[in-house]
């Protein structure tokens, strides 16, 4: 061999992470997998509620506000964001219409990630009916 051929080794070791628990819940995670599923619910509560079906309706909001309480993600801000918008639409409850609307605002929300809160012009303005409902049913 010439004496300028330079000859190298190297060797990388890689440990396998034994210590780390697969079964550990990412909870943002979750509260994503919450927000999805809380939509779907109060999309089938809408459609139930459009149908004159408030009984169906209710039960697809209890089992939404169930499995976010239930959820190990409860206290995230995400999840806890989609609880209000669907203790929003469980208050007009006793209004199939309004309730179909709070919940299809709910529904609209979760899917796009936002919060509570009517945030957005259009909920501000089912939150202002559901309200002028609700004084006007409980003074008549």
């Amino acid at each position: 061999s010439s004496s300028s051929e330079v000859t190298m080794e190297a060797t990388q070791v890689l440990k396998r992470v034994t210590d780390v628990d697969s079964n550990v819940i990412n909870l943002e995670v979750e509260a994503q997998r919450l927000r999805l599923e809380a939509a779907t619910l109060m999309e089938e509560a809408e459609f139930a509620a459009r149908a004159g079906n408030g009984e169906k309706a209710r039960a697809k909001l209890a089992d939404a506000e169930h499995r976010i309480i239930t959820s190990p993600a409860a206290n995230n801000s995400t999840a806890a964001n989609i609880l209000e918008d669907v203790r929003t639409a469980q208050r007009y409850s006793s209004d199939v219409r309004m309730m179909s609307k709070a919940a299809a605002m709910g529904k609209g929300c979760a899917r796009k990630q936002k919060g509570a809160n009517f945030s957005t012009p259009s909920r501000a303005r089912i939150s202002r009916q559901a309200e002028e409902y609700t004084t006007n049913n409980m003074m008549a």
